[in-house]
C-alpha cells in the first residue's frame, strides 16, 4: 500500500492528527527519514497506534512489515507544547 493511500485513512480519523515527513538533506544521512505526528491530546496514545487505527490491524501490519524491510533505527520522542514557554510568529 503506497503512502498515498494511507492519508484518506488517516483524514477520517478522529480529531485529524497531522502527519509531517521529511528526509535529511544536509549534514546527515539522505538515508534519513523523520515521521512526526501531531496530536491533540495525550487520549489519542491510549487508543493505540494510529495506523492500526485508520486501516485496521490487518492492513497495519501489512505496511509496517513493507517499512520494516528497511527501518534500521528507530525514537520515539513524546514533546508536549507549552504555549507559555513558546512563542509563534503572527
Amino acid at each position: 500500500m503506497p503512502v498515498k493511500e494511507l492519508i484518506p485513512a488517516f483524514e477520517k480519523l478522529d480529531g485529524h492528527p497531522a502527519l509531517l515527513t521529511y528526509q535529511t538533506v544536509l549534514g546527515g544521512s539522505p538515508n534519513e527519514w523523520t515521521l512526526v505526528i501531531l496530536i491533540d491530546n495525550y487520549a489519542h496514545i491510549d487508543k493505540g497506534p494510529l495506523l492500526s487505527q485508520a486501516v485496521g490491524p490487518e492492513k497495519a501490519a501489512k505496511v509496517e512489515a513493507r517499512f520494516n524491510e528497511r527501518i534500521v533505527d528507530e525514537d520515539l520522542a513524546i514533546l508536549d507544547y507549552l504555549p507559555e514557554f513558546s512563542f509563534r510568529r503572527r
